[in-house]
């Protein structure tokens, strides 16, 4: 049994220990609590809708926008969904004013308007809630808000606050409900020593500063109440206590103005500022640490690291390289290629009073989920037939269907892009049992779409970069959807034993975009099915929902390649031998004797070309890229034959 028992003494150590390492000394948390004004009844003026990023507040209840539970920014207002400026809200501006810039400030905020200071007493709180009278059940609703507890409440949210920083200080507002109650100061104490106690806290490191109501300069309808506030340091010796003179009032007589609030929270941040002890030697801390990420080829890398510390300097490392000019905390690399697959990635954190290092990650690269349209070395014939040359572009299959098809036979497509300097090019084979084009509507009649989006900016409706063409089956007919011009656009077609083929071609020109390697487009491929003059059909390769012909946001991915390489699966010559695969440093290739020079090309994964040579004899030795990834090598003789092979470059 004692056994057991020293096992679970030391599990318990060790989850406060993990618990500590996972704080943020730098995040200083207050808790605030009590009645109306610290709820906060002034009014939300421009000024104090910005700001600085370094006060957050721990969302008490839920409210648009805004879950509970979850840190956000100090916005008003603080309290709840519908409350005003109270005194916290230029504590918290006040103290980041003042403090080192590496140090945060955060606060968790419970408060009912009207309430007893019996309401936050753990033990004995239900009886006060049963005890109101008629005149105040409306105070019931507030406190359900707070799941019938704002005491537990408040302990429940400063647990997760504790997990990303540290409590410095309570600040209570609370006592025009208890005056004349010479009690009052013994109650506040049960409840600062019963929060103590729950949250683990020393009272000599976690103060409690109280907030006197509003004063008889003010006119103030409890002001005798600030005689008794004034002796809670008498009670409570880590009790400080915060003048509300010169705090002016509404008409009430029981609630601060907006200035009036501002001056109280500044108060309190002057007077818990003069409490606290701020460390600025202090080595950096890496409080949010790197991860090992996956991103899909040709998208942003974006990493970044939070840490604490004052006058902190970043240096990005990959594989162990300086990043020139990657010296903040976040790092966005805007498309990276597969050559970064495998890629370390690290980061090192420096200032005046120390160092530290990142967790190295690694990188992961994923296929491009988009279209690759790779460069065809001749133009595409325009003629409705499939040459040769089509069999060098991917094949994309048309299997969203968006409308009632019955079968492949009913309605199906598979669809080929290829791009030369001055023209994209498309050809769309399709399987249509029933070709018809006899409605006076275009987009109803057999026939296909192409979706592009010059620019992929994903808008949510079209501009001067958005193109829906629509194609009839027998292409006799070319339109854009939005009365754009289709100027130099040509289409043929040619029906087949069961459908029919479209092959069209897209000058750049026509939609204002000068073709680049690695270009990102948007870009989909429908295709209409009418089998009873209306359509009743349609597969699109993208889009889920047919949304595309008004909101561009609906396409897919595109992107142009530099040449051709994916005719992958083409077997090599019996007389050529290529090895080792996957390969570390190099690859050799070994050719049978006096089977002559061989043109020899490697490409990146995005069809780049990285170098190119001709052989001189039978074994070549060819250097592959420092970076792991994919890569490709076309291996071309002087009778035409051509292999092309995946090679995997391992670190």
């Amino acid at each position: 049994m004692k056994n057991l028992q020293r096992t679970a003494l030391l599990l318990a150590l060790l989850c406060l220990l993990s618990t500590a390492r996972a704080q943020d000394p730098d995040f200083h948390i207050y808790l605030c609590f009590g009645q109306s004004n610290m709820e906060g009844q002034g009014t939300i003026e421009a000024q104090d809708r910005t700001v600085d990023s370094r006060f957050r507040i721990l969302q008490a209840v839920n409210c648009s926008g805004q879950t509970a539970a979850n840190w956000r920014m100090a916005t008003p207002p603080l309290s709840r969904c519908n409350t005003g400026i109270g005194p916290a809200d230029n504590f918290g501006r006040t103290m980041v004013a003042s403090l080192p810039s590496h140090i945060r400030v955060g606060v968790v905020h419970v408060a009912v308007a009207g309430c007893k200071i019996e309401l936050f007493d753990k033990h004995n709180y239900a009886s006060y809630v049963n005890s109101l009278s008629s005149n105040e059940q409306w105070m019931r609703n507030i406190i359900n808000e707070y799941g019938g507890n704002p005491y537990a409440r408040l302990v429940e949210l400063a647990k997760i606050a504790q997990r990303d920083g540290v409590i410095k200080g309570i600040l209570m507002h609370q006592g025009e409900s208890n005056t004349n109650d010479n009690q009052w100061a013994v109650k506040v104490r049960g409840v600062y020593t019963n929060l103590l106690t729950d949250l683990g806290l020393s009272a000599s490191e976690v103060p409690l500063l109280a907030g006197q109501v509003v004063d008889a300069g003010q006119g103030g309808l409890t002001a005798g109440m600030n005689t008794t506030i004034n002796a809670l340091p008498n009670t409570i010796p880590t009790a400080h206590v915060i003048s509300s003179s010169g705090c002016t009032a509404v008409s009430d007589r029981l609630h601060f103005t907006t200035a009036g609030y501002r001056l109280l929270g500044e108060r309190y941040a002057q007077k818990m500022l003069s409490l606290l002890t701020i460390d600025n030697e202090v080595p950096p801390r890496i409080t949010s640490d790197l991860s090992n990420t996956v991103v899909v080829e040709h998208e942003a890398l974006k990493l970044s690291i939070a840490a604490s510390g004052p006058e902190l300097s970043y240096q990005w490392y990959r594989n162990n390289q300086e990043i020139p000019g990657a010296t903040g905390n976040e790092l966005n690399i805007p498309a990276i290629d597969a050559s970064y697959n495998g890629s370390t990635f690290k980061v090192v954190i420096i200032n005046p009073h120390g160092r530290v290092e990142s967790k190295t990650i690694t990188v992961t690269v994923t296929d491009f989920a988009g279209v690759k349209i790779m460069k065809t070395p001749s133009p595409v014939t325009i003629d409705g037939q499939i040459e040769a040359i089509w069999d060098l572009a991917t094949e994309y299959e048309l299997q969203n269907r968006l409308m009632t098809v019955d079968n492949n036979h009913d309605l199906s497509a598979r669809v080929r892009v290829l791009y030369d300097d001055t023209q994209l090019y498309f050809l769309y084979d399709v399987t249509d049992d029933i070709t018809l084009a006899a409605s006076s509507n275009f987009w109803e009649n057999d026939g296909i779409e192409i979706y592009i989006d010059g620019n992929n900016d994903k808008a949510s409706a079209y501009d001067a970069n958005d193109f829906q063409f629509v194609i009839r089956y027998d292409a006799s007919q070319i339109l854009e959807g939005h009365n754009k011009p289709v100027t130099g656009i040509r289409a043929a077609s040619a029906l087949t034993g069961t459908g029919y083929i479209v092959e069209a071609a897209v000058p750049w020109s026509a939609i204002g975009v000068s073709p680049a390697e690695g270009k990102l487009l948007g870009m989909d491929f429908h295709v209409n099915d009418s089998d009873n003059r209306l359509r009743d059909g349609k597969i699109t390769w993208f889009a889920r929902e047919d949304v595309s012909y008004s909101n561009p946001s609906a396409f897919g991915p595109a992107i142009l390649g530099s040449d051709v390489i994916t005719g992958i699966g083409m077997q090599p010559a019996a007389s050529w031998h290529l090895y080792p695969n996957p390969a570390n440093d190099h690859i050799v290739l070994e050719t049978a004797p006096g089977s002559g020079p061989l043109h020899v090309r490697l490409h990146g994964y995005s069809g780049q070309l990285i170098r190119e040579l001709l052989t001189e004899n039978d074994r070549t030795l060819l250097n592959l890229p420092k970076d792991p990834g994919i890569y490709y090598l076309i291996i071309s003789n002087t009778h035409g034959q051509i292999m092309t092979e995946k090679i995997v470059k391992i670190p």
